[in-house]
């Protein structure tokens, strides 16, 4: 998902000479790529399945990783709406799909739930959104606090971990 579309950006930046050559050498060094005002898409089966927004991105292809400044990240709407997570930095793993977001997350749901936490992971072969520092849940007169979080993606189902805190608002 994240590789095509970042390697796609590293052919049309940074390719020379052409790509059919005979020859091919042993090792090819590109070096990171800087962009700004970049956007990326992901495609599962064909369909939209992630987008990502970011003020800059770094593209580092020997550590197969992205590195990103002002990060916006949509999920798509499923049964329960979209998903947008932002946050001040991110790391995007090339080879696992998986990426971290770091500084002032924040997830809001399509059903109006809003998370907040300090740094959030996305494990792809979970389809899951972990945080293991505390955590901010609000939404439709509840607000809960625990101590990390688990948010399954296909069903928007999220899992505090404890202690947790809850207080509701009249209404």
């Amino acid at each position: 998902m994240w590789a095509t579309a970042v390697a796609a950006t590293g052919l049309i930046a940074c390719s020379s000479g052409s790509l059919w050559t005979e020859e091919q050498p042993a090792a090819v060094y590109l070096p990171p790529a800087l962009l700004e005002g970049v956007r990326f898409e992901g495609y599962r089966d064909g369909a939209p399945d992630v987008e990502v927004r970011a003020r800059a991105a770094e593209v580092d292809w020997a550590q197969e990783e992205v590195r990103l400044e002002r990060v916006r990240i949509s999920l798509p709407a499923m049964e329960r709406g979209p998903v947008e997570v932002r946050a001040a930095r991110g790391r995007i793993n090339l080879a696992t799909e998986g990426f971290v977001l770091e500084g002032g997350v924040v997830v809001r749901t399509g059903d109006g739930q809003t998370l907040e936490t300090r740094e959030l992971r996305y494990e792809p072969t979970r389809e899951t959104l972990v945080s293991d520092h505390s955590v901010r849940v609000r939404g439709k007169g509840l607000d809960l606090v625990g101590s990390g979080m688990e948010l399954d993606v296909p069903t928007r189902r999220v899992r505090l971990r404890g202690p947790v805190r809850a207080t509701t608002e009249p209404g």
